[in-house]
């Protein structure tokens, strides 16, 4: 009886082909046609010959023929492009990085170069001016009945920023250079360096101390330092007998001036000479007056 639907004749075809016999010996066996890459002699061709090959019979410079593996190490250069080009000499591409690396960009030179003398002046002497009003405002606040707002904004913007503007473009050195004086000291050391005997610049060597080189470590001799930190030392004593000693009206007019300079210097010197600007007022005022910190 035939099959009548679909199940039943995919369940005849199945059985048919469980009992139908498969010999493995009538699949035909044969060698693949491939070269014998185990031997010794037999090299294999890497990806850039590949591309070499490819690119030559592109491009139609040689037959595929003519072609041969490059002997040796090959050095070449990639543009920004993705051309790529041989370089004959390896001392050629050493120098090109070299120059490459060493040659600074544009953007490098404009940050380290100096900024101008005028903004270099203003950029300190606005916020001192600031300065010099908030002081101002608040030793009116404390002392004054009224506040005389417009007054204090005239003296700040007409007295106290062109001072401060002068003296910060004088210690600047750009009206007068105070790189004069260190030079002198580095010529002089220069000439009995050279005019000296060995023997002498060694006993000389011999006898600086350690502790004139703690003191040249700590305290550079420059002539800002030598000038500026006497007169901090005496504008910050000024201040403190002011506002302890003197009457409001006195302390009103003098104290903010005083405070803007005294803070001035001290910004103006390193981290050593600041301090001793600092602490020297602090101490004479504390242990010879006698005042209270708090």
């Amino acid at each position: 009886m035939p099959p009548r639907n679909r199940k039943e004749r995919r369940a005849a075809q199945a059985s048919t082909a469980g009992n139908a016999a498969f010999d493995p010996a009538s699949i035909p066996l044969s060698r693949p046609s491939v070269v014998n890459n185990s031997s010794p002699n037999a090299k294999a061709r890497t990806l850039y010959e590949i591309a070499a090959e490819r690119e030559a019979e592109l491009k139609g410079i040689r037959p595929k023929e003519d072609l041969k593996p490059p002997s040796g190490t090959e050095f070449v250069t990639i543009s920004p492009s993705g051309e790529i080009s041989r370089v004959d000499d390896p001392s050629e591409l050493s120098t090109k990085n070299q120059s490459n690396t060493s040659a600074p960009p544009g953007d490098e030179a404009d940050v380290n170069a100096p900024i101008p003398p005028l903004p270099d002046t203003i950029f300190i002497s606005m916020p001192l001016s600031v300065l010099h009003f908030t002081l101002s405002f608040l030793a009116a606040h404390q002392y004054a009945q009224e506040i005389p707002l417009q007054t204090l904004l005239r003296e700040s913007a007409f007295v106290s920023f062109p001072t401060l503007t002068f003296l910060i473009h004088l210690a600047h050195g750009h009206i007068i250079s105070f790189d004069i004086f260190n030079s002198r000291g580095k010529e002089e050391q220069r000439r009995n360096g050279k005019n000296g005997d060995p023997t002498r610049q060694d006993s000389t060597n011999d006898d600086t101390t350690a502790m004139e080189k703690i003191f040249k470590a700590l305290f550079p001799p420059s002539a800002k330092s030598i000038i500026f930190v006497p007169v901090a030392c005496f504008l910050g004593g000024r201040l403190i007998a002011i506002t302890n000693e003197a009457s409001y009206y006195a302390v009103m007019k003098k104290a903010p001036s005083l405070g803007t300079l005294w803070v001035w210097l001290v910004l103006e010197l390193s981290l050593i000479p600041a301090l001793l600007a600092v602490l020297v007022p602090i101490g004479w005022a504390v242990l010879f007056k006698g005042y209270g910190i708090i």
